[in-house]
């Protein structure tokens, strides 16, 4: 890094911090002004429960003021620091020095700024997502002592190797070639044997509670609840119909994408969640791919290796017990922000047109897959093309000329191949849809969450590790102002800011719902660029470039890091074992109720068919059988609205249908709000399964 070669970097770090204080100071205020503010604006119309149906309309909880302030202040502050920065480091080589003394506290600060919200996260165990006693509560204390554990370990760590670099670079170009040689090898080896470690975690992962059946479906919540929202639209597009003609789908239109692997292997509960196996793989490798090449401090890296596991596919939630797998984040709204990191690293170290055009189409496919993920890998790569835009034409350099052309023109790409991407998928739809499309389905449910308030919970305003993801993306922001104002083509800088406009806008996601594991869901781009700008200043230091009270950021990043891997070795032996259970046990089906409704209606159905399943584990049992949906709309779990939920009971006491299956009892029946027998008098019930859970209803004769 060019940085790093800099004689009056003490200086220029002084600089730094003054404006990220700066910044935390000016945001702090400015989001108690905008709170203040939001009072004196003209009052909205009251929110409608009655556009939910009645089975959702406990949980509306709208936040306006805390989006009207995190909205503003997401769209402000980055763009404000940005040209902050334009202006500070432009006069860098005018500085005066720092005192030793000056420097020493402004690090300090900074890092405690970092570092300390992290202590509140054990407010978290205090009480659940509904304001009660949790379960965690003991484990309080517990939380604390193994933070300060951690810090001392990590401190001890940095500090006694502080020295350790110089001394060796001193002697390195007495080495032979055969010590370098080896050196060289020894480097690789430990690359690879981090591979290693990785993908087995990963693969024990896999096979301990990712990698599903049928049997094992049960009548749990997560089968009927998450897990049918993600299924029910890929059981139907697998039959034959069409998005946005047929049903909408609330997590995008990934369907589209799974469907040609499920024409060719056939669609069922393991082929599914096989294939989510293996875009976790891809995904999960693409993020550590980036890293093992741009990390040199071995202890960063092995701590990373742990971590990115720890905080991904729902990790933390199946070791404390809630074995929901969350397909609807893990992959799909994680698949291509993970990918396009490893692109998008590929420009910045090869900024040219063609690789530029990689990381616009990941983004334009991302955006159809998921929009509310993809979207934000498209405002990411614009936001880093424009602002290496500015930095050129801001520093003048006659030289950049064509480089400026270059990011015009990638720039008029990205958006001509988002365009083209999403007019060629809506064509395709329109083509294959017997009816015209239902565009508003493209945002009906983003509207109903976050404009309703759908199950939000408010972000706590207390100390709490909120602020330092936050606070390490203002801080990537900066340093890749300060790259770029010493050297316009910087590589390191382009890689930082997007990492950063990324996890800006996949924050989003916890500041909807702010449960403390969601925020575990989202924190990956921010340990991703806590790591890389650890190693930075581990090596500054080391070269004797940096002062050594700089080593307080690696050892918060180094102690934070500590934590989640502790958390995935102490779950390694469960991983071993439920893992072999998984295996051993894995044609048996966990619940006979489940099991006796699959074979029920594979024995009056033929895969094809268009029957009605008027059953919780609707989608699980479409996708099982190959059954198609003669019901135009939403699945049941999807039927947020009381249009939806109105449209459903017309067609299904008007159109005709050859076969309804019918769940009866507290864990097959659905909530409709009447009884379905009694709006049926067209139908008779033609069988029974064994144990009475379900009906067949047939026209009658």
């Amino acid at each position: 890094m060019h940085f790093l070669k800099n004689k009056s970097l003490n200086t220029q770090s002084a600089q730094l911090h003054v404006l990220f204080i700066s910044v935390v100071v000016l945001t702090v205020c400015a989001a108690w002004l905008l709170a203040a503010f939001y009072s004196f604006l003209p009052a909205k119309a009251p929110i409608d429960p009655t556009v939910l149906s009645f089975e959702y309309r406990r949980v509306i909880r709208p936040e306006p003021i805390e989006r009207f302030v995190f909205l503003i202040l997401a769209l402000t502050v980055p763009l404000c620091t940005f040209c902050a920065g334009l202006i500070v480091f432009r006069k860098m080589a005018t500085a005066t020095s720092a005192s030793g003394i000056w420097m020493t506290a402004l690090v300090l600060l900074g890092a405690a700024l970092f570092y300390l919200p992290f202590s509140g996260f054990q407010n978290s165990l205090a009480k659940d997502s509904l304001g009660g006693p949790s379960r965690f509560l003991a484990y309080q204390s517990l939380a604390l002592a193994g933070l300060a554990a951690t810090l001392g370990l990590a401190g001890f760590w940095y500090v006694s190797r502080a020295d350790c670099v110089p001394k060796c670079n001193a002697t390195m170009h007495i080495h032979t070639h055969r010590l370098n040689l080896f050196s060289t090898i020894s480097h690789t080896t430990y690359r690879r044997v981090n591979w290693f470690i990785f993908l087995l975690l990963i693969a024990l992962q896999i096979g301990s509670w990712r990698l599903f059946s049928e049997a094992s479906i049960t009548r749990g919540a997560v089968w009927f609840d998450s897990f049918d929202a993600v299924i029910y639209s890929i059981s139907q597009v697998a039959a034959g119909k069409t998005l946005l003609a047929d049903l909408p789908s609330q997590y995008g239109f990934f369907a589209l994408f799974m469907q040609p692997v499920f024409k060719v292997v056939g669609l069922s509960i393991f082929t599914f969640t096989a294939l989510c196996a293996f875009l976790q793989i891809c995904s999960l490798a693409s993020v550590y791919a980036v890293v093992q090449r741009i990390v040199r401090d071995k202890a960063l890296l092995a701590v990373y290796t742990l971590s990115l596991v720890t905080v991904t596919f729902g990790t933390v939630l199946w070791f404390i017990g809630l074995d929901d797998p969350g397909f609807q984040y893990w992959p799909i709204r994680f698949f291509w922000p993970a990918f396009s990191v490893f692109v998008c690293y590929r420009y910045a170290y090869r900024p040219k047109l063609l690789t530029s055009f990689w990381v616009s189409l990941t983004g334009a496919i991302g955006s159809i897959w998921n929009a509310e993920t993809g979207l934000v890998i498209v405002v990411a790569f614009a936001g880093v093309l424009t602002a290496k835009w500015v930095v050129l034409y801001t520093f003048g350099l006659s030289d950049t000329r064509t480089e400026q052309r270059n990011l015009l023109h990638a720039l008029g790409l990205h958006v001509a191949t988002f365009a083209v991407c999403v007019l060629l998928t809506l064509s395709w739809l329109a083509i294959n849809a017997n009816e015209p499309l239902h565009f508003e389905w493209l945002y009906i449910y983003q509207k109903t969450f976050y404009g309703l308030g759908f199950g939000m919970l408010p972000m706590p305003t207390h100390l709490f590790p909120w602020m330092s993801i936050l606070g390490i993306y203002l801080m990537s922001l900066i340093v890749a102002v300060q790259l770029w104002a010493f050297n316009p083509r910087s590589k390191t800088a382009a890689l930082l800011l997007y990492l950063a406009l990324l996890g800006l806008g996949l924050f989003v996601y916890y500041q909807g719902r702010s449960h403390p594991l969601n925020l575990i869901s989202v924190c990956w781009p921010a340990l991703t660029l806590l790591v890389i700008l650890s190693d930075r200043v581990v090596r500054a230091v080391k070269a004797s470039l940096l002062s050594k009270a700089h080593l307080a950021y690696p050892i918060a990043g180094l102690s934070v890091l500590l934590i989640s891997s502790a958390v995935l070795v102490i779950g390694v032996p469960r991983m071993l074992t439920e893992g072999v259970e998984a295996f051993a046990s894995r044609n048996k089906s966990d619940d006979t109720l489940v099991s006796s409704e699959l074979e029920f209606i594979r024995q009056h159905s033929t895969a094809g068919d268009a029957c009605a399943i008027l059953s919780l584990r609707q989608g699980s049992y479409y996708a099982a059988t190959g059954l198609a949906s003669p019901i135009s709309g939403p699945g049941y779990v999807e039927m947020l609205l009381q249009s939806d939920l109105d449209s459903f009971l017309d067609q299904l006491r008007h159109r005709p249908m050859n076969c309804i299956f019918v769940g009866l009892g507290k864990d097959s029946a659905l909530k409709l709000g009447v009884d379905v027998i009694k709006i049926l008098p067209g139908y008779a019930v033609s069988a029974r399964n064994t144990t009475g859970s379900m009906l067949l209803l047939r026209p009658k004769r």
